[in-house]
């Protein structure tokens, strides 16, 4: 008698080898580098929002510092509907990036 740890020399009733559950070609392990890959590229993709919308920031600054002549305030740039827009995908991101 076989010992049942040996599952390379266990055969089923009609003779065909058995094949463990976890080895089954019908559930193929997770390709542990695509999620990778994925992984990696959300949070590239991440790092680019956070840049385009420092650039955003940074223009709408300076349109406010032709128009007005000075550089926006704390309370200027929450006031502004576009430079607020931009803060708060800011902080999303950042969150998102220290979540993972």
């Amino acid at each position: 008698m076989l010992s049942p740890r040996n599952h390379t020399q266990i055969r089923d009733a009609i003779g065909v080898p058995h094949i463990p559950l976890h080895q089954s070609p019908v559930h193929p392990p997770p390709n542990r580098q695509d999620e990778e890959a994925v992984q990696d590229s959300r949070i590239n993709g991440l790092f680019k929002q956070i840049g385009n919308f420092k650039k955003q920031i940074k223009q709408l600054e300076l349109d406010f510092e032709n128009n007005h002549g000075r550089k926006p305030s704390q309370m200027d740039r929450q006031n502004s509907k576009d430079m607020r827009k931009c803060l708060l995908q800011i902080s999303r991101a950042k969150r998102e990036l220290q979540s993972k």
